[in-house]
């Protein structure tokens, strides 16, 4: 594997058609291609990410995503400092807001989180981030699939990422966001 660090959100052609799995930084699978009909051009966002050796790409304009367009906020939290813990939650994850509110809020993500591929990782928190302005689990997931897609991550990955780590009792809030990722 190869080591390549990107500064930005990019895109990404695959030159020559093949299958592609491409990891993070901490060796966890990122991005396959394998259940997408082998889909040659896509967006990797700012980070670090080993590649096969053999892999061949040019670096083109990011794939550019039309974002859902949010309701009316119903609340602003100015809090833009966050302190992470991993323990036990069976809530998967959660925010605090110190009160009375101070410049940081916590979150405490489940342990099995560690683990997690990042784009689980960041839906949960980009939706814990939309608890800033919206009260409602659906409008946090609609802010969070804005926020993946303008940072570079793909529509496969958000689709996946709201399908794994929500419990099956949550089916609504993710046909919701799949169906937005189609019409958008």
């Amino acid at each position: 594997m190869k080591k390549v660090i990107l500064h930005k959100k990019t895109g990404v052609k695959n030159l020559d058609g093949t299958t592609v799995q491409i990891l993070d930084f901490r060796g966890i699978l990122f991005y396959c291609n394998i259940d997408l009909n082998n889909k040659n051009c896509f967006n990797l966002p700012e980070g670090v990410y080993y590649f096969p050796e053999n892999f061949k790409y040019k670096l083109i304009n990011p794939i550019k995503h039309k974002l859902k367009k949010l309701p009316v906020k119903e609340r602003n939290y100015t809090i833009d400092n966050f302190k992470f813990l991993f323990k036990p939650n069976p809530s998967k994850a959660t925010i605090f807001y110190n009160k009375p509110i101070t410049d940081t809020a916590i979150i405490v993500f489940d342990t099995s989180y560690k683990l997690k591929p990042l784009p689980e990782l960041f839906y949960t928190f980009y939706h814990e981030l939309g608890h800033k302005f919206y009260s409602t689990e659906k409008k946090a997931d609609l802010y969070a699939m804005n926020l993946m897609l303008k940072k570079g991550y793909n529509k496969s990955q958000i689709g996946k990422s709201i399908i794994h780590s929500l419990s099956e009792k949550q089916y609504e809030r993710k046909q919701n966001i799949v169906n937005n990722l189609l019409w958008i």
